[in-house]
């Protein structure tokens, strides 16, 4: 057995009782039974997407997770590392000036001042499992962290206030759901984005529910590995807990209070220790700057113009359409959020096998057929008796905003993970969906007797 499989068979193992430590003891015979289905259910959705020809056309985020993953192994295991080969972006625009075109195993600089990107621990994932060695090991790591997406869905409708059923249904949807196997089969950071987003989501409900020193450690944990995974989730679970805070506090609920300002207050350092990592030292001007600085950079990117600093086409063209076409700008954004990428383009252009977007296709009108006929009908429903389930609606709000405004949709592999707390308000929905068609039904045949 090689070091990289045994490491994946450690991982799955703490994937699987880790998720098994969030539940309660009477759902735990379920939560083990829907990781280990969701696992072998993952990994084979994981091979068919491997088999079709788009998967070729990898995406550019994922060449360059895979380049500085090798780059991270090869600077842990003391050698120097070429920074124009492995696309060590900070290191070229700060320190090559400096300490030549090399990245020295002695040089003190933090991993985000290298790789420019302050999201380098899934490069450091994949580091870890050794993916110079062979990729797959990280896309079958992505597997086994998707495979936990129905036990953790599962988990969420649960606290959201729904039945064994609705619960079932939920970790269903996701199980059957071709996004998230589309985002593993890649090394990309979403997969492990989408997990720790919904432990986050689970040691928020937990703590609404009432004081806990465990979910405490858990979310404070979670949120501030968040920073170094997904930073605008940090950002907007941050935004989100701020509030309610405020309304715990105007509750006068203290032992609450205490519980999400102690998480938070952690969080934060521990994104200011993932911004300056390796680097020992940290003060307190250095954690507010790793908060402050990728604000303000998301600030100037938001004004800047084409061949400006900071400046990104996709920003830049979105800004000028909706400027240009304010109404048509409103509605293009609204229909690409709910929708994109629009199943229906099938039928108006044809299937090239050569670009990877076509593969989110297929989930996208699992999206439109499954998910949204139930999403909103289960946020009103479940905000009708869960203080939880107003408190995620707020977030999902909240995450929403930064990409509609940068990019004018939260859309395909962007929204993918939310995907276990929106299927659990999708099986809200469709109970109450079903409820009132029986209902209707039943109404129907008394008035016909």
């Amino acid at each position: 057995m090689t070091l990289s499989v045994f490491t994946l068979a450690i991982f799955a193992t703490f994937i699987t009782l880790f998720t098994l430590s969030l539940a309660d003891k009477d759902v735990k015979k379920s939560i083990l039974s829907w990781m280990l289905l969701g696992i072998i259910v993952s990994i084979f959705k994981n091979l068919l997407v491997q088999i079709t020809p788009q998967w070729s056309d990898v995406p550019l985020d994922s060449l360059t997770y895979q380049l500085h993953a090798e780059a991270l192994y090869l600077h842990w295991s003391g050698h120097p590392v070429d920074a124009i080969e492995y696309r060590l972006a900070g290191y070229l625009n700060g320190w090559e000036s400096m300490y030549g075109r090399y990245w020295l195993p002695e040089s003190e600089i933090s991993y985000s001042g290298v790789l420019g990107s302050r999201e380098w621990l899934y490069a450091a994932f994949l580091a870890i499992l050794n993916t110079a060695t062979d990729e797959k090991y990280g896309i079958l790591a992505n597997a086994l962290m998707a495979g936990a997406f129905p036990a953790t869905t599962y988990l969420i409708a649960r606290e959201l206030g729904g039945s064994a059923k609705v619960c079932h249904l939920a970790a269903l949807f996701i199980a059957i759901d071709p996004s998230t196997a589309i985002n593993s089969a890649w090394l990309i950071k979403d997969t492990l984005a989408t997990l720790i987003s919904a432990i986050t989501i689970i040691a928020i409900c937990k703590l609404c529910k009432g004081p806990s020193l465990r979910f405490t450690l858990i979310l404070a944990l979670s949120l501030g590995l968040l920073a170094g995974v997904r930073y605008v989730a940090f950002i907007s679970f941050g935004v989100v807990i701020a509030g309610l805070v405020s309304f715990l506090i105007f509750k006068k609920s203290k032992r609450r209070t205490i519980c999400f300002s102690a998480a938070s207050i952690t969080s934060v350092f521990i994104c200011g220790l993932l911004y300056i990592a390796p680097v020992t030292n940290i003060s307190k001007g250095e954690v507010f700057l790793s908060i402050i600085n990728p604000l303000q950079a998301q600030a100037t990117t938001l004004k800047a113009k084409e061949h400006e600093s900071g400046a990104d086409e996709s920003v830049i063209q979105w800004r000028s359409y909706l400027i240009e076409h304010p109404v048509k700008a409103v509605v293009r954004s609204i229909a690409r959020t709910l929708f994109a990428p629009y199943p229906w383009s099938i039928f108006q252009k044809q299937i090239t096998g050569t670009n990877h977007i076509e593969l989110y296709l297929l989930g996208s009108l699992f999206w439109i057929i499954i998910a949204l006929p139930g999403i909103f009908i289960g946020m009103v429903s479940a905000s009708k008796s869960s203080f939880p389930a107003c408190v995620l609606i707020a977030l999902l709000i909240t995450i929403s905003v930064p990409y509609l405004v940068f990019f004018g949709e939260w859309s395909t592999r962007q929204r993918v993970f939310m995907m276990p707390l929106f299927f659990s308000f999708a099986a809200i929905g469709w109970k109450q969906i079903w409820y009132s068609f029986s209902r209707s039904k039943h109404h129907v045949s008394s008035s016909t007797i």
